[in-house]
């Protein structure tokens, strides 16, 4: 099992969705005859980045667990340990 998480690069995304927001209200505060920002697509936005604030926390704690742990990814290298934490706590269940 290959498992890799990166802090910087998830961190780096919710920025880049944050901008993009910021972006998209300041669009929707601006008075346009063409085109209309409905406030449904904002507050899809809105949730969107929540979700994954909270993935992103959910995931530092998995993180840390497996850390603390030591748990090894590796099949051919793993305990029962290892095998029952990843059982329970599957890297890919609730992915980021």
């Amino acid at each position: 099992m290959n498992y890799s998480f990166s802090y910087e690069d998830r961190i780096s995304e919710i920025n880049n969705d944050l901008a993009q927001y910021n972006q998209l209200k300041q669009l929707s505060s601006m008075e346009f005859e063409i085109v209309s920002i409905p406030e449904s697509l904002i507050n899809t936005v809105e949730n969107a980045l929540v979700v994954a604030i909270y993935s992103l926390s959910e995931q530092l704690l998995k993180n840390r667990i497996y850390t603390i742990l030591d748990v090894e990814f590796e099949e051919e290298n793993q305990t029962h340990k290892d095998k029952y934490v990843l059982k329970q706590m599957d890297p890919d269940s609730h992915p980021v």
